[in-house]
């Protein structure tokens, strides 16, 4: 066995061992070993050219209203968020993904699925409107040197260079800069312009673009219902319900108030939400060896717990 061998079986044992480890998030072990495939993933699928806008993008709560602060009222910055934001043009109108990993039914936790569907509901422009709230009223503004504003400029960073923003590039040197504590310091003033900048070219992505959700896990066997009735069941939906107009008439409108029904199911494939499986990837020559060692490690994942499990040989990584 040669030492990239070994590696990578050092690295597939860890994975599948962590996979299988409570408390540890599945989700984030496969966003680890497909974040470097996913835009061609996600195009091979649909037979388009999307492109990644940005990962953790930040999206509303179920029941926040579209436009954040009215009148004297705080905004409410406590968002959700989706696992990759991501792009394309349909006879000419942008269409912005949400795309969210998913491992299993169960999974459906925090609300998720009806945050996306709420997102959609309000549309493109207050998906772009959140985000450069976020940015320009709250990080820059207040907190520009704190590890989560400096995360935030980082992704309007990686958008810019993506997306080939050479006018950005002398600005975004200013990003992650300690700046001084007077309000109007030089560094300051260059990291607001150059995010208003580059927030600016990101808004034509979102101006009045259709909002879709897509579904990427190690099956294509999700029940949306299932997931939909375990949220539901949980009573959090069912308060803001009680408590809420908005979420009362969102509910109505698709005839799930009350309960969920079959008439959430139709209003699901309106929607038009595509699950794309893994493990049905074909990538290009360039990319073929590498993916080949991912789809091992995910079809392995994705092997059911069986008594081999629990094998002390497999256990020790000894079979393979």
């Amino acid at each position: 066995m040669n030492k990239y061998e070994a590696f990578y079986n050092m690295v597939k044992n860890w994975t599948v061992s962590d996979y299988r480890t409570q408390k540890i998030k599945a989700e984030v072990i496969i966003d680890m070993l497909i974040s470097e495939y996913i835009e061609d993933i996600v195009s091979q699928n649909l037979g388009k050219i999307i492109k990644l806008i940005a990962k953790e993008f930040p999206i509303a709560r179920i029941g926040q209203p579209p436009i954040e602060k009215i009148g004297d009222a705080p905004s409410n910055r406590q968002y959700a968020s989706v696992d990759f934001l991501m792009s394309a043009k349909e006879f000419d109108q942008p269409i912005i993904y949400l795309v969210e990993l998913k491992t299993s039914d169960d999974s459906a936790d925090d609300l998720q699925l009806f945050n996306m569907l709420w997102t959609c509901s309000q549309g493109g422009d207050s998906l772009y409107n959140r985000f450069y709230d976020i940015i320009m009223n709250y990080g820059i503004n207040d907190n520009g040197n704190d590890l989560s504003t400096k995360k935030y400029l980082y992704t309007l960073s990686k958008f810019a260079i993506n997306n080939n923003l050479e006018k950005f590039e002398d600005g975004i040197k200013s990003f992650g800069v300690e700046r001084p504590g007077m309000a109007n310091c030089p560094v300051k003033k260059e990291q607001t312009k150059t995010a208003d900048g580059i927030l600016n070219d990101l808004k034509t992505l979102f101006y009045n673009a259709k909002l879709k959700i897509i579904y990427v896990g190690l099956n294509n066997e999700i029940n949306f219902l299932n997931m939909a009735k375990s949220a539901f069941n949980r009573g959090a939906i069912k308060e803001k319900i009680a408590k809420d107009n908005a979420v009362k008439n969102f509910f109505d409108v698709y005839g799930a108030s009350g309960e969920i029904k079959e008439g959430f199911c139709k209003f699901i494939n309106r929607k038009n939400i595509e699950q794309i499986r893994l493990t049905d990837f074909k990538p290009n020559k360039a990319k073929e060896k590498e993916w080949e060692n991912v789809k091992k490690i995910l079809n392995e994942l994705e092997e059911p717990w069986g008594k081999e499990w629990f094998d002390a040989k497999k256990l020790k990584g000894e079979l393979d």
